[in-house]
């Protein structure tokens, strides 16, 4: 296979794959010096933040590498967008409940010693939505609308899939698989309107609507106060 050919494919992944090296060792290192787990993964997505603000900056100072991903083209959000997301929400509003009354997902058993308060969660609630923004940009906005201006879209909607769920390889089985039909899911919509705040939205309320609730929970015999 040709050079030119593996750098045209691997070089869009290289931000997922460094950000998912990054989240390895940050969590293995944050772990290792007794941190709790959510404080591992919130140090996790703060390197991730710092590594999608670089590449974005590499790529706009790089015209070899440069893609043309145009804001504009998100605005304005149509009503059918509106209601679509907020029907996604919905439904996953309903399926957070039922899983949280029968039992805590997998990973996050120890999230519920956390006791958060409202202001410590309201900091990390911020990480978590820049983060995902930056995410999703990356994802469903330069890598599924840019990158590979050339190849058929079923390609492109594949490698964006596999590599998604490849990004999650350091969680638990469960995840790297939920990750593929969510991923399609994305994906398709994000195609459909032309438009990335679907899949932030989607993203963001599926991560907090588990999380928030399990870090704000006050464990009975004790609670363990959290700093970030």
């Amino acid at each position: 296979m040709p050079v030119d050919l593996v750098f045209y494919w691997l070089l869009p992944a290289v931000p997922a794959l460094l950000n998912l090296a990054v989240a390895w060792i940050v969590e293995w290192a944050w772990l290792r010096r007794r941190a709790k787990p959510w404080e591992a993964a919130h140090a996790a997505r703060v390197g991730g933040i710092g590594i999608f603000l670089l590449a974005a900056w590499s790529g706009h100072a790089s015209r070899q590498f440069s893609v043309d991903f145009r804001w504009a083209s998100q605005f304005p959000v149509q009503l059918s967008d509106l209601l679509l997301v907020a029907g996604v929400i919905g439904v996953l509003y309903a399926l957070q409940r039922r899983v949280l009354a029968r039992r805590v997902p997998q990973g996050m058993e120890a999230y519920p010693l956390a006791g958060m308060s409202l202001q410590v969660l309201l900091v990390y609630a911020c990480i978590w939505v820049l983060y995902l923004f930056l995410y999703e940009s990356y994802f469903r906005g330069y890598l599924l609308q840019a990158a590979l201006p050339s190849q058929p879209l079923h390609l492109v909607i594949l490698y964006n899939t596999a590599l998604y769920a490849l990004v999650h390889i350091n969680k638990n089985v469960q995840q790297i698989l939920a990750a593929i039909p969510f991923g399609l899911l994305l994906c398709a919509v994000t195609l459909w309107t032309g438009h990335l705040w679907f899949a932030w939205v989607s993203h963001l309320w599926l991560a907090l609507g588990f999380e928030l609730p399990l870090l704000a929970k006050k464990n009975r015999s004790s609670v363990v106060n959290s700093t970030l």
